[in-house]
């Protein structure tokens, strides 16, 4: 016996050391085996912690337990920045023969805490599509060192999951958080029974945007019989509850060719109201187990046939709750005889032939009756029955169902019959026979004192005989009473072919009062309007034009109105106002407002209103418009408007002119507060048409100099919106207009040295950018800018000059006496035709151009009497032209200019002799204009050569890509052609694969 013990001890201890031993050994291998596998399978960025790997044979023995912790999955190219998988630990149970062999087989997953976001593009890319593509398998091909892994899995669990499935080519999306799974099945067999349980705590589903289910709870117990060589799978002992609501499946789901075939019949094996009531939203709550509740219900129907691109199964819906109540323990009364009979129905599979059958629909708020029935024999020309009656005491319900802070009284009423058919093409419609009502009501919010009260309502629907011309709405009663502003108003509105109408308002508002009973966050609204106004007549006038048939009559005050809310946080605010109707006109008589901290004051007309709020034509109005102050930075900037405003610039954006409007606004702002600008006394005729914003006959006063200015803001391509300006400039500081205007910083640089002012006419016209600035490369311009008396400081050009010639002032200042430009804008850069200056003692001509790239581009022309030439000059002199002194007593010494504006490089190019000062003079304007042509013509060839090559390029591109187009179509269609007989051999072989949850990738990628 001893010997025995020590047999079975001794055997105890070496499956002990070996299960301790095994693991050790193996480690290494079945780690580069599952690198390996995911490496060769897998695309997408795989991490998990290295220091939580584990084996052992003790979980699952006697096989394997490959222990992952702190698993994660991140797709790459569009997913990149999404996570596929999140998992707190794996499990993965690997078969220890499998091992031993070399030949890995896992038969176990067990997942806790996984986080999986499924994501499914709009084009059809999957992130979970993370399997690199398969190759052609290699016969015979000898395994490697780290062996293969097969997935077989038997048996699955997963732990307080949260999954979503987001579909945008559906588009479908499902939210499961608190998920516990469970599941068993060999799939090795080809039939075989699969048992799963499933618990999610909360579900959300939706659907092209509309969420049928939210914060549903979800139980499924359920087998099933897994033909996976028929791919028929057959539905077994099954239940699945949502909520407290329970179904049963029986029948089976199949995958043959021609699509899928499924004949699935459910029912509930709960009867109870109760459990049908925990799908209502907003019912199933903490409270939903102190309801008490009775009643029956049947529900039931089946799902039968094919369904595939070109058909439908047939299917059936039917519910019946028979003597239904519930009522919350804390309410006085209860929801009672609640009786509904309902059938959906569609016997052939065509989905047109569905029938919608409510034969009863009956429920008692209380003492409040609610009856409804309903058919519709088909969704093609819903031939319909409907029939609606209603008494409810709104005071009652308030106590049933109650809202806190909330109080309401009156009687609703309603009752409703209609019977017909709808024929677009015949303009017909059922008949309709509707009166509703509203007596003594009352709307009060506890936090706010203000009720509305004595709100009285009768309207009536009739048509008698199906024609849509001979439909009738008539409201001959509206009254509402606001703390003891009365609101009285009268419709009637017929005839759906040809709209017809007669509205009466008359009454008050007060805007504040209305705010505190229906409040909205983050607005600000306040102020009174009184209305007494009429209008009648019928839609194919409005669509004929004839516009003075449209009764309109009556009028509107405004008073102490007063707007803001998030996008508008200046405020809008309208002292007093007063507007009369007719049909041709809206007059505004007076109109007193504050938009921000800028004031302002109207009076005119606004014609073809009609048209504008009923066809969305265009509006027209000639106002007169004035202002004290008007402050444009505080739109354009997002800074606290209480502080001093400094212009961002990068903060605008491209407005855009509505193309409806057609106004004429004659303009008289005494300032403007535009940018770092304060423009005054402002007048002009501002006008708005076609989505363009032109300025006729401005002028105003800016930084001491007098404007005239005509020009337009275009908008019609907001991508490329447009300016053009023609202005006239008087006694304007140089330095001033420097330190405002963006386009003279760029243009014109040396205006920061200069001192004096100037006087311009000028056209300028280019494109703006995105932040309303101007786009320099595309401003075209021209005109003529003189300069009375002035002069330049510091300017670098003049040092460099003094240092190769040693002429002129080395100090760096150019004085300017009545000197006149005329210059020209373009590809940017500013083009000057020569003028004259005194450089020093000597009068020099200069040309040339400089851009917004800071490059400058002059040539200099110096009369000089010969005698003056120092030795340094007469030396550069022979240098140009080989004689060692001038040989005239005047000479013409021509310098370029290049570099930079901050660098300037000044040579000496040429030497002319001349008779005079006058003739030297005239004679260097004469060569700079020949040699600024040259340079025009020259860069005028580039910019066509360049332009020319563009378009040939483009349109090469442009074949070319047509022509790629084109062979893709074609080899497109042939490739899909040859593919579509070999998907459908592949449906059913690959659907099974993904059932067995198999991606037996071999070496090479081959399966």
């Amino acid at each position: 016996m001893k010997k025995f013990l020590l047999i079975v001890g001794g055997f105890i201890v070496v499956v002990l050391l070996a299960a301790a031993i095994l693991p050790v050994i193996y480690k290494d291998d079945i780690k580069a085996a599952l690198d390996d596998a995911i490496a060769e399978n897998v695309n997408a960025k795989v991490y998990f912690d290295e220091s939580r790997f584990g084996l052992t044979l003790f979980k699952n023995f006697p096989n394997l337990t490959v222990t992952l912790g702190g698993l994660g999955v991140v797709g790459i190219d569009e997913f990149k920045k999404d996570t596929l998988a999140a998992v707190d630990q794996v499990d993965v149970v690997v078969n220890i023969m499998s091992v031993i062999n070399g030949n890995y087989r896992i038969s176990g997953l067990y997942l806790n805490e996984p986080n999986i976001y499924v994501k499914v593009l709009a084009n059809g890319k999957a992130n979970y599509d993370i399997a690199k593509p398969s190759e052609e398998p290699v016969a015979e091909e000898a395994p490697t060192e780290s062996g293969d892994v097969q997935f077989g899995i038997d048996k699955w669990e997963i732990k307080n999951g949260n999954i979503v499935y987001d579909d945008a080519t559906i588009p479908f999306y499902m939210a499961m958080k608190g998920m516990n799974h469970t599941g068993s099945g060999d799939f090795t067999l080809e039939v075989f029974d699969m048992d799963t349980y499933t618990e999610i705590e909360n579900l959300v589903v939706s659907y092209d945007g509309v969420e049928y289910m939210s914060d549903k709870r979800l139980k499924a117990d359920m087998a099933l019989n897994m033909d996976l060589g028929q791919m028929k799978f057959t539905f077994k002992d099954n239940v699945v509850s949502l909520n407290d609501f329970g179904l049963n499946f029986d029948g089976y789901f199949a995958m043959p060719e021609e699509g899928y075939d499924m004949d699935i019949s459910f029912s509930s094996p709960e009867n109870s109201f109760k459990s049908l009531l925990s799908l209502v939203p907003g019912m199933y709550s903490d409270s939903f187990t102190g309801l008490t509740a009775s009643g029956d219900t049947q529900f039931s129907g089946f799902v039968k046939g094919i369904y595939n691109d070109t058909q439908m199964p047939a299917f059936n819906f039917g519910m019946k709750v028979i003597d239904g109540n519930f009522k919350y323990p804390e309410l006085p009364s209860a929801v009672s005889n609640v009786n509904v009979d309902m059938l959906i129905d569609c016997a052939d599979g065509n989905i047109d032939n569905t029938l919608v059958d409510i034969k009863q629909f009956h429920l008692d708020f209380g003492n409040n009756p609610v009856d409804a029935k309903l058919t519709i024999k088909n969704l093609v020309n819903y031939d319909m029955v409907a029939d609606i009656q209603a008494k409810l005491n709104l005071g009652e319900l308030a106590t049933m169902f109650p809202m806190e802070g909330l109080e309401m009284k009156g009687i609703f009423s309603m009752n409703a019959k209609s019977q017909g058919v709808y024929d677009s093409i015949a303009n017909t419609i059922p008949t309709i026979d509707m009166e509703m009502g509203l007596a003594d009501g009352f709307i009060k919010y506890a936090e706010y004192p203000i009720p509305m009260e004595q709100m009285n309502m009768h309207t009536t629907i009739k048509n008698e005989s199906g024609k849509m011309a001979e439909t009738v709405v008539l409201m001959d009663k509206f009254t509402m009473l606001v703390d003891g502003e009365k609101l009285e108003s009268t419709l009637r509105f017929e005839n759906l072919d040809d709209y017809s109408w007669d509205l009466a308002v008359n009454g008050g508002i007060d805007l504040e009062k209305i705010m505190q009973i229906f409040p909205m966050e983050g607005m600000e609204l306040k102020g009174k309007i009184a209305a007494n106004m009429q209008t009648k007549g019928k839609m194919s006038d409005v669509d004929a034009e004839r516009y003075d048939k449209l009764a309109t009559s009556g009028g509107m005050t405004v008073s102490n109105f007063y707007y803001a809310d998030a996008d508008l946080p200046q405020g809008f605010a309208i002292s007093e106002s007063e507007l009369s109707f007719n049909p041709k006109e809206v007059r505004l008589s007076k109109f007193n407002a504050t938009l921000g901290r800028s004031d302002m004051a109207m009076t005119g007309a606004i014609t073809n209103y009609m048209a504008y709020t009923l066809n969305d034509e265009t509006i027209k109005g000639e106002l007169n418009f004035s202002s004290n102050s008007f402050d444009l930075n505080e739109w354009m900037t997002d800074e606290d408007t209480t502080a001093t405003v400094e212009a961002d610039t990068a903060a605008l954006e491209v407005v855009e002119v509505p193309k409806n409007i057609d106004f004429i606004l004659r303009s008289s702002i005494t300032s403007l507060l535009y940018d770092n600008m304060e423009i005054k006394n402002m007048k002009g005729n501002i006008i708005v048409k076609d989505g363009v914003v032109k300025l006729d006959n401005g002028k105003f006063n800016l930084m001491d100099g007098l404007f005239a200015m005509d020009g337009e803001y275009d908008s019609r391509d907001l991508e490329k919106p447009m300016f053009a300006f023609d202005f006239s400039i008087t006694d304007m500081s140089i330095k001033a207009a420097y330190n405002t205007f963006t386009t003279v910083q760029q243009l014109a640089p040396i205006a920061e040295k200069m001192e004096g002012k100037f006087s311009t006419d000028f056209v300028m016209a280019g494109a703006l950018g995105q932040d309303m600035m101007p786009v320099m490369e595309s401003i075209l311009g021209q005109g003529v800018v003189k300069v009375a008396e002035g002069k330049v400081n510091d300017l670098k050009v003049l040092t460099a000059l003094s240092s190769v010639s040693k002429l002129g002032d080395d100090s760096g200042t150019l004085s300017l006496k009545d000197v006149i430009m005329q210059a020209e804008i373009r590809d940017g850069r500013v083009w000057l035709k020569p003028f004259d200056v005194n450089v020093g003692k000597y009068k020099t001509t200069i040309a040339g151009s400089n851009g917004i790239d800071g490059t400058i581009d002059y040539v200099m022309a110096m009369n000089v009497p010969a005698g003056a030439a120092s030795a340094a000059a007469n030396q550069a002199i022979a240098s140009v032209t080989g004689v060692s002194s001038a040989i005239s007593s005047n000479i013409v010494m021509n310098f370029g200019v290049g570099g930079t504006y901050d660098d300037p490089k000044v040579t000496l190019k040429s030497v002319d002799a001349g008779e005079g000062g006058k003739s030297a003079t005239d004679a260097a304007k004469a060569k700079i204009a020949s040699e600024m042509d040259a340079k025009k013509q020259e860069a005028a060839k580039k910019a066509e050569e360049a332009k020319a090559e563009a378009v040939k390029a483009a349109e090469e591109k442009k074949e070319a890509v047509v022509k790629e187009v084109e062979e893709k179509k074609e080899a497109a269609k042939e490739e899909v052609k040859e593919q579509v007989e070999e998907k459908k051999e592949e449906v059913k072989e690959e659907a099974a694969d993904k059932l067995k949850g198999l991606l037996k990738k071999k070496k090479g990628g081959g399966e």
